[in-house]
């Protein structure tokens, strides 16, 4: 563990290298907000005691801005498409021969970079919760933002371990940045980044149930946007933790199986 933990080091000093690359980073949040802010201050304009898609007025802002907060909060940031360019390069033989994990390597490096962003996010919203009980009047009890904590984290593990299964298919596609570009806003449209997945009706959630990637965004604002009963978050926590394991075989499955036609073509 002491290698992996002189790694995560090793990514955050470049993190705090890179500052303005963080900035931007955190900008990029404000733009799309403010369009979603707009559209749903437009659609309660009427009356803003109205319910739309079961969220009040206060619910819909909370969710727009924690949503968008969050999915900077467990987002990979590219480390994919790192480890795309390493494949392709035949960077990835210098990993071979060490006795690492090169996933592990990826994640320990991608977690000390996104450390600053982490603290960051947190303060953001931090910020985000007061206003929401200040000026919202919307009441968020301490065991809320407990759980929304943990939900969080559970889903920084989650997100990396889906796109830790699409990177395997740099072994088997000529360049699969494409892929991960589509794939990436895909899932954070499925993950409720973008709206809230109750604008896609009861048949598309029940669809959405089946799949991960509504616990990486949509469950954990729900936790402290009370859209959540509080007896029903445990269990929430615990698929959490069982779609983590389940991704987590998967990619180490399918990473396998692209080692392996990668020292079939000799690297």
């Amino acid at each position: 563990m002491k290698k992996y933990y002189q790694i995560f080091l090793m990514g955050l000093n470049e993190a705090m290298q890179y500052r303005l690359n963080f900035v931007l980073r955190l900008i990029s949040i404000v733009f799309p907000v403010t369009i979603q802010i707009f559209i749903w201050n437009s659609v309660y304009s009427a009356d803003k005691g109205s319910v739309v898609y079961g969220f009040t007025y206060g619910q819909m802002i909370i969710y727009t801005l924690l949503s968008a907060v969050v999915s900077k909060f467990i987002s990979s940031q590219g480390i994919e498409q790192i480890i795309n360019y390493e494949i392709k390069n035949g960077q990835l033989n210098k990993y071979t021969v060490k006795p690492i994990s090169f996933l592990r390597y990826m994640f320990s490096v991608g977690l000390g970079k996104k450390i600053p962003l982490m603290i960051i996010t947190s303060l953001i919203m931090s910020i985000i919760l007061i206003f929401a009980q200040i000026k919202l009047g919307v009441s968020i009890s301490i065991l809320r933002i407990l759980f929304f904590v943990i939900s969080c984290n559970l889903a920084l593990l989650l997100n990396y371990f889906i796109m830790f299964c699409l990177v395997p298919f740099a072994f088997w596609i000529n360049d699969a940045n494409s892929l991960f570009i589509i794939m990436t806003l895909i899932i954070n449209v499925f993950s409720g980044g973008v709206f809230p997945l109750d604008i896609f009706g009861d048949v598309g959630n029940r669809v959405f149930d089946f799949l991960p990637f509504k616990y990486c965004i949509y469950y954990p604002v729900s936790i402290i946007n009370n859209r959540i009963e509080l007896s029903y978050i445990p269990q929430i926590l615990l698929l959490q933790i069982v779609w983590i394991m389940i991704s987590y075989f998967v990619a180490k499955g399918m990473w396998k199986a692209g080692i392996k036609t990668y020292s079939a073509f000799g690297g």
